[in-house]
Protein backbone atom coordinates (compact mmCIF):
# COMPACT_ATOMS: atom_id res chain seq x y z
CA UNK A 1 0.00 0.00 0.00
CA UNK A 2 1.19 3.61 -0.58
CA UNK A 3 2.16 5.88 2.69
CA UNK A 4 -1.48 7.61 1.98
CA UNK A 5 -3.18 4.27 2.83
CA UNK A 6 -1.37 3.38 5.80
CA UNK A 7 -2.41 6.90 7.38
CA UNK A 8 -6.09 5.49 6.73
CA UNK A 9 -5.33 1.86 8.22
CA UNK A 10 -7.23 2.18 11.68
CA UNK A 11 -9.95 3.29 10.09
CA UNK A 12 -9.99 0.07 7.94
CA UNK A 13 -12.59 -2.75 8.45
CA UNK A 14 -11.10 -4.78 11.27
CA UNK A 15 -7.32 -3.19 11.43
CA UNK A 16 -6.29 -5.90 13.72
CA UNK A 17 -7.37 -8.91 12.53
CA UNK A 18 -5.24 -7.65 9.32
CA UNK A 19 -2.30 -7.06 11.18
CA UNK A 20 -2.57 -10.61 12.54
CA UNK A 21 -3.09 -12.16 9.12
CA UNK A 22 -0.32 -9.67 7.58
CA UNK A 23 2.58 -7.92 7.65
CA UNK A 24 1.63 -4.62 5.94
CA UNK A 25 4.15 -3.67 2.76
CA UNK A 26 4.32 -0.08 2.49
CA UNK A 27 5.94 2.09 -0.21
CA UNK A 28 6.86 5.67 1.08
CA UNK A 29 5.36 8.85 -0.20
CA UNK A 30 6.90 12.05 0.69
CA UNK A 31 7.92 12.64 4.15
CA UNK A 32 5.79 10.16 6.33
CA UNK A 33 5.66 9.99 9.87
CA UNK A 34 5.59 6.45 11.36
CA UNK A 35 5.71 8.02 15.06
CA UNK A 36 2.20 8.90 14.91
CA UNK A 37 0.85 5.09 14.16
CA UNK A 38 -0.09 2.83 17.08
CA UNK A 39 2.97 0.56 17.78
CA UNK A 40 1.56 -2.93 17.20
CA UNK A 41 0.64 -1.02 13.34
CA UNK A 42 4.84 0.30 13.40
CA UNK A 43 5.98 -3.41 14.31
CA UNK A 44 3.82 -4.61 11.54
CA UNK A 45 5.70 -2.45 8.49
CA UNK A 46 7.80 -2.85 6.12
CA UNK A 47 9.18 -0.38 3.88
CA UNK A 48 9.85 -0.95 0.30
CA UNK A 49 11.19 1.64 -2.31
CA UNK A 50 10.86 0.52 -5.62
CA UNK A 51 12.09 2.49 -8.64
CA UNK A 52 10.12 5.56 -9.02
CA UNK A 53 7.44 5.04 -12.15
CA UNK A 54 4.93 7.85 -12.92
CA UNK A 55 2.00 5.84 -12.86
CA UNK A 56 -0.49 5.64 -9.83
CA UNK A 57 -3.77 3.66 -9.37
CA UNK A 58 -6.04 7.01 -9.37
CA UNK A 59 -4.00 7.80 -12.68
CA UNK A 60 -5.32 4.56 -13.90
CA UNK A 61 -8.69 4.97 -12.99
CA UNK A 62 -9.27 8.12 -14.74
CA UNK A 63 -7.66 6.83 -17.72
CA UNK A 64 -10.49 3.81 -17.46
CA UNK A 65 -13.37 6.56 -16.82
CA UNK A 66 -11.88 8.26 -19.78
CA UNK A 67 -12.21 5.43 -21.79
CA UNK A 68 -7.84 6.14 -22.48
CA UNK A 69 -5.65 2.70 -23.25
CA UNK A 70 -3.79 1.32 -19.71
CA UNK A 71 -1.97 -0.99 -21.82
CA UNK A 72 1.15 -1.50 -19.69
CA UNK A 73 0.39 0.51 -16.67
CA UNK A 74 -1.46 -3.03 -15.67
CA UNK A 75 -1.78 -6.61 -16.29
CA UNK A 76 -3.47 -7.68 -18.46
CA UNK A 77 -5.73 -9.97 -15.96
CA UNK A 78 -6.15 -7.33 -13.93
CA UNK A 79 -7.33 -5.14 -16.72
CA UNK A 80 -9.62 -8.42 -17.66
CA UNK A 81 -10.86 -8.24 -14.37
CA UNK A 82 -11.61 -4.71 -14.33
CA UNK A 83 -13.66 -4.42 -17.90
CA UNK A 84 -15.22 -8.01 -17.19
CA UNK A 85 -16.81 -6.46 -13.60
CA UNK A 86 -17.60 -3.19 -14.96
CA UNK A 87 -15.48 -1.52 -12.65
CA UNK A 88 -14.22 2.17 -13.04
CA UNK A 89 -17.00 2.25 -15.78
CA UNK A 90 -15.13 0.18 -18.29
CA UNK A 91 -17.46 -1.24 -20.84
CA UNK A 92 -15.08 -2.95 -22.77
CA UNK A 93 -11.42 -4.51 -22.87
CA UNK A 94 -8.77 -1.58 -23.24
CA UNK A 95 -5.75 -1.59 -24.32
Amino acid sequence: MGQDSLEEFTRWRMPERILKLARLVVVPRGEGDLASLPAAIRRRVVYVKPPRIGISSSEIRRRLKRGLPVRYWTPDLVLSYVTRHGLYGTRKRRR
